[in-house]
């Protein structure tokens, strides 16, 4: 099963992105069985299932919530987190413990993304933990207080991600661009080299 996240966090309603509901129908052909979280789902969820860190996770700016959200639902139900803006192109491998996107610079530098998001069941909660840790240690440092995009990665992004793997001895040898397309991966990076091709 996939699980979407789509909040109310500036990109208008869902009816509007069919950019998005295209890639959703597409995935469906691989995977028929989805469902897409909204703000009240994510809430609902936080204050019936995560009470002991409730007051963590609201402390947090609501748009982490699209991040660390995809461990606190995947901790609870079986399945795979997909960003909106990914298509999945043939059935995902079932026999590795983290599926995990990445992003391919211009410079040929792989940095791990979450857009595509599998962990051992055991871990989402203790990555959950990690990242709230992660949040408060970086909260006190003076430049993430200006630095916001990247206090995001570090504390509930991709890059945290990475960290929590590698203390976790997780393999990140998934070959993501063998089965998926992103599109926002793609346009980012044509934007910062001018050039074609990347994202994939």
């Amino acid at each position: 099963m996939i699980h979407y996240i789509f909040l109310k966090i500036g990109l208008g309603g869902l009816e509007k992105r069919g950019d998005f509901l295209d890639n959703i129908n597409h995935n469906t052909l691989l995977y028929p069985n989805y469902k897409i979280w909204n703000d009240d789902d994510i809430k609902n969820l936080i204050d019936t299932e995560y009470p002991e860190i409730k007051n963590r996770l609201y402390k947090m700016p609501y748009y982490y919530l699209v991040d660390i959200g995809r461990a606190l639902i995947l901790n609870k139900n079986d399945g795979f987190y997909c960003d909106m803006d990914i298509r999945i192109n043939k059935l995902l491998p079932e026999d590795i413990d983290v599926l995990h996107s990445s992003y391919i610079y211009p410079s040929g530098k792989k940095i791990l993304g979450n857009s595509l998001l599998k962990l051992p069941k055991d871990l989402y909660y203790p990555f959950i933990i990690y990242c709230l840790d992660e949040y408060d240690r970086l909260d006190k440092i003076d430049v993430y207080k200006t630095w916001k995009y990247r206090k995001l990665l570090q504390s509930v992004g991709g890059a945290s991600l990475k960290r929590f793997c590698i203390k976790n001895k997780l393999k990140l040898d998934f070959n993501y661009y063998d089965y998926c397309d992103e599109d926002n991966t793609a346009c980012i990076l044509k934007v910062a080299s001018n050039k074609k091709g990347y994202g994939k």
